[in-house]
């Protein structure tokens, strides 16, 4: 594979996540779930373990759906306040 083409796939990635992040969401949510999973990424050079913070709730129809999906170096408290201020700020 190309440089080209792999710049041109993360490209489509950048513009999908943009449009996750930005959709509107089902104002009503039954059931708001929040997590930790962790998975091995490289980043900055390295494999290692990073934490994704997963936000999924239950709709008003009864759905499941993922509300946000962030990465994070670590899993503690003020990267959860970082999340839900940040998922406020995006008017969730």
């Amino acid at each position: 594979m190309s440089a080209s083409q792999v710049s041109e796939i993360n490209k489509g990635l950048d513009e999908q996540g943009g449009a996750f992040k930005t959709r509107p969401l089902d104002s009503d949510y039954l059931v708001i779930w929040v997590d930790a999973l962790y998975e091995k990424i490289r980043y900055r050079g390295r494999v290692q373990h990073m934490a994704f913070l997963v936000v999924s709730g239950i709709n008003s129809e009864g759905y499941k759906e993922i509300l946000a999906l962030e990465p994070m170096t670590e899993e503690s408290e003020s990267t959860y306040r970082e999340l839900f201020q940040s998922m406020k700020a995006q008017g969730y």
